[in-house]
């Protein structure tokens, strides 16, 4: 991992800030990501403690198309080149199923799986170029609470055989790696 490059998407806490702070420890240059400037200045402090590589932030959100140009240009102008990518996002909002609207669900979709899907494509000639070209995946698909049938909660997941699909398509023909928690 010494000097290699990684951009973690939504990195400021939970699993994007716990990968963040392994791929620092292993001594690879990060480019961290998050919408709020406090979080992502306090995420880098934190992985700044145990890095072994640099750490540089990107701040924008991932549901906008200037934000995937902007994670990738970031990484090339610092380092030069792209080893990972771990793809992460912030939790959807919190809606009962018979409370949420089109938008709700349209919202969820970009910032969750089109916000995703643009920095693949951002970084995919670069990890391409990689002998190491890694693309990592959490899975964070939105939910809903549909109601209670029988005392038990339903939940409403976009995931589905279309998102594997997706993933078995970019192992195949792109990467040398894919990991997944999908």
């Amino acid at each position: 991992m010494k000097g290699e490059v990684a951009i973690i998407m939504a990195s400021s806490s939970g699993l994007g800030l716990g990968a963040a702070i392994a791929l620092a420890m292993e001594g690879a240059n990060v480019v961290i990501n998050v919408m709020d400037k406090d979080r992502l200045e306090s995420a880098k402090i934190k992985i700044e403690k145990v890095a072994m590589g640099e750490v540089i932030c990107c701040q924008g959100d991932i549901s906008e198309r200037e934000t995937a140009v902007k994670l990738v240009e970031t990484a090339m102008e610092n380092f030069g080149r792209l080893d990972h990518l771990v793809t992460n996002s912030g939790p959807p909002p919190c809606l009962r199923f018979e409370q949420s609207n089109d938008e709700d669900w349209y919202n969820a979709f970009d910032s969750l799986f089109m916000g995703i899907i643009r920095v693949i494509k951002e970084a995919e000639p670069h990890l391409k170029k990689s002998k190491n070209g890694n693309l990592v995946l959490v899975d964070r698909w939105p939910t809903m609470s549909v109601g209670k049938m029988d005392s038990a909660k339903i939940k409403v997941s976009t995931k589905s055989k279309n998102v594997t699909s997706f993933l078995s398509v970019l192992e195949q023909k792109i990467y040398n790696k894919i990991y997944s928690n999908i």
